[in-house]
């Protein structure tokens, strides 16, 4: 699909940067330059200074909305290890200097219990707070907030201020333009209103008028209408979409996360969450400070391309966030119970008892069915029963003055461990690491720092290898909130 999708976004691209040069010289060359110029009371560069500067910003945020990466999830990025570091950082012995911001996480969360990883099973990887895999670029995008197709490219952290300060610069330039050619308009009707006044209090065939403009000739005429329907469609559309931008800056969300925070309000509001299992948002900071952390510190210098405050996997959170931190309590947003909701819309289905699994298997409704060699329906052992069928079997194999047969030779074949049909069904194997956090072996097994991010998370992993022999880590335990594909148009679908 990436590669289907590539020809046509360079084709889109190619065919908005001609639009944009479409309207830059028809407007002026066939519009404002000889209107203007006719004119000598009005300056031609204080009239048409504020149009040019605009569709110079909108070349330039475009140019690096389309080539800047929006930021790659690193591969190296492990939370376990981030939760390590976070308790070497707050016990004073080792204060990492980055780029991160002072109320980050891990830099503040490090007391509370950890939240649940968020895993991508495409790119393998461990996706950070606010991160989503895109299906169109297919990969994870860091702070993702949409895949646009008119920049051919993903819109995260990198590039969400070049793309604010486009779309803001084309709907400043688009009513530039309009008020310009709206003045060129009512210049034309008072012209012709005062031609009329002349001829209907003179009654003569030369009349004299206050005020003159020089009439529209055909190519003016054409390209005048078609401008006009241009930047009323972009008025509409971009200026729009500009103003719902600006709005979700000043709110410190992304498209994606304005759509997920109205999804877990309605279900709040409909019983299928409860409140008490929903939290505040925890990156809104306040207007000013959430335009600081898209545009930079200084507000001033929001209009000029920069690069991006922070690092796209650490982002700085609330007071309340805090509160709930200090209290023990992970951070993670979406929150679980929506990720639950998601999995179990109609409710997690409960595990019945032996007797209900029996009676469902008689009329049809389990999959698989124990049954004899007539057909009938076979009632399942016990645990009890199974071990007392294990202890007969190895009675009679190891008696000997009794001069009995056993009924299997079994030979030096240990048997296999008995297991409860009740325990857990995630045992551990070879090939699967289950640890849980146990303090009383703590000092007697010092394992790696991996393992002991295991014990500290509750973790469950599975270690393979590939088809090039590379060692592959992957967490059971894990959110998977799916690939996202979301456009300019405010759609989001989850796959």
């Amino acid at each position: 699909m990436a590669k289907g999708w590539a020809w046509w976004g360079r084709l889109i691209v190619i065919g908005v940067t001609l639009l944009i040069v479409f309207v830059l010289v028809t407007t002026q060359v066939f519009i404002f330059w000889p209107w203007l110029s006719f004119h000598p009371e009005r300056n031609l560069y204080l009239w048409l200074g504020p149009f040019n500067v605009g569709v110079l910003s909108i070349f330039v945020n475009y140019y690096l909305g389309v080539v800047t990466d929006p930021g790659r999830v690193p591969a190296s990025y492990d939370p376990l290890k981030e939760h390590d570091r976070g308790e070497k950082e707050e016990s004073g012995k080792a204060r990492r200097r980055g780029r991160r911001p002072k109320n980050s996480i891990p830099d503040r969360a490090v007391k509370a219990k950890p939240a649940k990883p968020r895993w991508c099973k495409t790119c393998m990887v461990y996706k950070p707070p606010r991160s989503h895999h895109c299906s169109v670029c297919n990969r994870c995008v860091l702070k993702m907030d949409h895949h646009c197709p008119w920049l051919n490219n993903c819109i995260g952290h990198a590039n969400q201020a070049h793309f604010l300060r486009f779309v803001l610069s084309v709907t400043f330039s688009a009513l530039s333009c309009l008020s310009l050619m709206a003045l060129r308009i009512w210049d034309l009707i008072h012209y012709q209103n005062q031609m009329e006044t002349a001829y209907s209090t003179f009654h003569d065939n030369r009349p004299s008028a206050y005020f003159y403009t020089p009439p529209p000739e055909g190519p003016e005429i054409v390209f005048l209408i078609i401008n006009l329907l241009i930047l009323f469609l972009l008025l509409l559309t971009v200026g729009l979409l500009s103003l719902w931008q600006l709005y979700y800056a000043w709110q410190n969300v992304t498209t994606i996360e304005s759509f997920e925070n109205a999804k877990i309000e309605e279900l709040v509001r409909r019983g299928k969450i409860a409140s008490e299992d929903v939290s505040a948002y925890p990156y809104d900071l306040g207007g000013y400070r959430n335009l600081q952390s898209v545009l930079g510190k200084r507000w001033w210098l929001w209009w000029v391309p920069q690069r991006t405050p922070g690092d796209g996997i650490h982002h700085e959170v609330n007071s309340t966030a805090l509160r709930r931190v200090a209290e023990g309590h992970p951070i993670q947003w979406p929150p679980r119970a929506y990720f639950a909701y998601k999995k179990y819309p109609h409710g997690k289905p409960r595990k019945g008892s032996q007797e209900d699994r029996i009676e469902n298997s008689v009329f049809g409704s389990s999959p698989r069915v124990r049954r004899g060699s007539e057909g009938y329906v076979v009632r399942e052992w016990t645990p009890e029963e199974r071990k007392r069928m294990v202890e007969i079997a190895m009675h009679r194999a190891t008696v000997d003055e009794n001069k009995l047969k056993p009924l299997v030779d079994l030979g030096n074949t240990p048997l296999p461990p008995v297991v409860s049909k009740d325990a857990d069904s995630a045992s551990e194997s070879s090939d699967w690491t289950a640890s849980s956090y146990d303090e009383s072996s703590e000092e007697e097994d010092q394992a790696s720092t991996e393992d002991s991010d295991d014990e500290v998370l509750g973790l469950r992993q599975r270690k393979y290898q590939d088809r090039e022999g590379k060692v592959i880590v992957e967490p059971l335990d894990y959110v998977d909130d799916g690939a996202v594909e979301v456009g300019c148009t405010g759609s989001v679908q989850k796959r």
